[in-house]
C-alpha cells in the first residue's frame, strides 16, 4: 500500500538537499525549496548593501566635504519647476541652486545646479554642454537600483568642469533596495541624499549641508498633481511621499541644523509646514491672500 502511495504522491529530496522531486501520479516536478531560494534572496541583498555602501562612500568622500558649512553667512535659495516661480522677480539676495528645468530661468545667477531625472535631456538636451560651460557647480545624480540608470552620458574631465556625480537613496519600487525610504542621513559625505520622488531633497540635503542662515524654497509648489512649468505636464510627482519627505525634513533640520530656518516662497501644497513668504507679483495675482496676515518679500 505504501509503495501504491509513493507512486500516486511523494516527496524527496535531490541534488543535495537543494531541489526537492514531487512525484503526483508519475509526473516528477523538481524545484528549490522556499527556504533554499530564501536564503539565496538574502544573500544577494546583503551582498548589493555592501558593495553599495562602499561605492557610495567612496564617491561622496571625493564630492561632498568641501562644501560643509561652505555657506554659514549666507542664504540658499532652491529652485524648482513649480508654476509659482514665475512671480519670483530677484527679490532675494541669495547663493542658487536649479533644480532640472529651472535652470531655464532667465536673470537668475546659479551657484549650483542639481539634476537627475532621465527624461532631462528631452527638455534641455544640449544640458550637459550649458553647465559644462556656466561658471557653476553641478551635480549629477543616480540611482544604485540597475533599473533606475541615469538616461544621461558620462561627463569626462567632470571635476574640471565642476561637474560632480552623487548618489540618491533608491525609491521604493522593488524589494530590498539598497538604503532605507525613511532615513535622512546626516553626513551626505558617505550616505546617500535622500530622495522622496522629488529632486529636490537631494538639493535640500545638499543645502543643509553647507549650513546656511536661511534656505527658501521658491517653485516647490508640491500641488496635487505636480504641475510643471516649464514642462507642462501634470500627474507625475507623488506628492503624498513628497508632503512626507518635507515633514522629516523639518524634523532633521531642528535637530542638526537648529540654526537655518527654511522658508517657502509663495507656498501651495507646504503652506503652513514652514515660514512663508510671498512676492508682490503673487499676491498681485492672488488679491484674496490679502485677507490673511502674510509677509511679502520686500
Amino acid at each position: 500500500m505504501q509503495n501504491i502511495l509513493k507512486k500516486i504522491f511523494s516527496i524527496k529530496k535531490i541534488y543535495a538537499g537543494t531541489r526537492i522531486q514531487i512525484t503526483i501520479l508519475g509526473l516528477k516536478i523538481k524545484i528549490k525549496p522556499i527556504s533554499f531560494c530564501l536564503q539565496n534572496i538574502i544573500s544577494e541583498i546583503a551582498t548589493r548593501e555592501i558593495y553599495s555602501a562602499i561605492e557610495v562612500s567612496d564617491l561622496h568622500k571625493r564630492t561632498f566635504p568641501k562644501f560643509k558649512n561652505k555657506h554659514i553667512n549666507d542664504e540658499v535659495a532652491i529652485f524648482g519647476c513649480g508654476p509659482t516661480v514665475q512671480y519670483y522677480k530677484n527679490e532675494l539676495n541669495t547663493k542658487n541652486i536649479a533644480l532640472n528645468s529651472a535652470l531655464k530661468l532667465e536673470n537668475i545667477s546659479y551657484t549650483y545646479t542639481f539634476a537627475h531625472d532621465s527624461n532631462l535631456l528631452k527638455h534641455i538636451p544640449n544640458y550637459i554642454e550649458i553647465i559644462k560651460n556656466k561658471e557653476l557647480t553641478s551635480f549629477l545624480g543616480k540611482f544604485l537600483e540597475p533599473s533606475f540608470a541615469l538616461n544621461m552620458p558620462e561627463v569626462k574631465y567632470g571635476e574640471e568642469c565642476n561637474i560632480y556625480r552623487y548618489y540618491a537613496a533608491a525609491r521604493r519600487y522593488l524589494f530590498g533596495l539598497d538604503y532605507s525610504f525613511d532615513t535622512i542621513y546626516p553626513n551626505i559625505d558617505i550616505h546617500p541624499l535622500a530622495d522622496y520622488n522629488s529632486i529636490s531633497f537631494s538639493a535640500l540635503h545638499f543645502a543643509l549641508y553647507t549650513y546656511p542662515k536661511k534656505i527658501y524654497l521658491i517653485g516647490l509648489d508640491t500641488n496635487k498633481g505636480g504641475i510643471n512649468f516649464f514642462a507642462k505636464c501634470d500627474g507625475l510627482y507623488n506628492t503624498k511621499n513628497m508632503l512626507k519627505g518635507y515633514q522629516k525634513f523639518k524634523e532633521f533640520a531642528k535637530m542638526y541644523y537648529p540654526e537655518t530656518e527654511i522658508i517657502s516662497v509663495n507656498p501651495v501644497g507646504l503652506k503652513g509646514l514652514f515660514k512663508d513668504v510671498y512676492t508682490q507679483a503673487y499676491v498681485d495675482k492672488h488679491p484674496e491672500l490679502l485677507k490673511e496676515d502674510i509677509e511679502i518679500i520686500k
